[in-house]
């Protein structure tokens, strides 16, 4: 396989936590930074930045809360990619964080109709996820609302000539 050339290719690949840069800190010296701010940052800096997911940390969870329900989030970013929903059920996600009426038994099956059920993705705090990108989506015009994209396929996905769509249609150009 040849080499990434191109810098679009580049930053698709750039997985980024916080670097000391953000910061305005030299290479290898320590320091703490806010870390929405620093997040943020790298949004305007990639193409792509990547955040951990430990399964059911709520710390974790208050934290991505925070980031999606402050102002300066739906102004940067416009894709969250997210590992644990059923791409099959991405109609259903995409009506939910636009404000359509969905009920809750048809937005469950996102989470809980996966490959892997039973590993930690059916607790509220992967409800209140959905929830906190429609709240962040309600004031917004259409063109600035967040995307949810997921990124699990369902079992039939796994399945040769399954006619269930199985891939995300990708990101919106940087």
């Amino acid at each position: 396989m040849s080499p990434v050339s191109n810098s679009y290719a580049r930053r698709l690949a750039t997985l980024l936590l916080v670097t000391a840069s953000a910061g305005g800190v030299a290479a290898g010296a320590a320091a703490p930074v806010e870390p929405i701010a620093a997040i943020l940052l790298a949004f305007e800096r990639h193409a792509i930045v990547a955040i951990g997911d430990p399964h059911g940390n709520e710390q974790a969870h208050a934290f991505r809360l925070a980031l999606i329900r402050g102002r300066r989030f739906a102004e940067t970013v416009d894709d969250i990619v997210v590992e644990w929903g059923n791409a099959r059920h991405q109609d259903v996600v995409e009506r939910f964080v636009n404000g359509d009426d969905v009920s809750d038994t048809e937005l469950r099956q996102v989470w809980q109709n996966t490959t892997h059920p039973g590993q930690g993705n059916d607790r509220p705090i992967t409800e209140a996820f959905f929830r906190a990108v429609r709240e962040a989506n309600a004031p917004l015009p259409p063109e600035r609302r967040l995307r949810v994209l997921l990124a699990t396929a369902g079992a039939r996905c796994l399945r040769r000539n399954s006619a269930t769509p199985c891939c995300i249609s990708g990101l919106r150009p940087a």
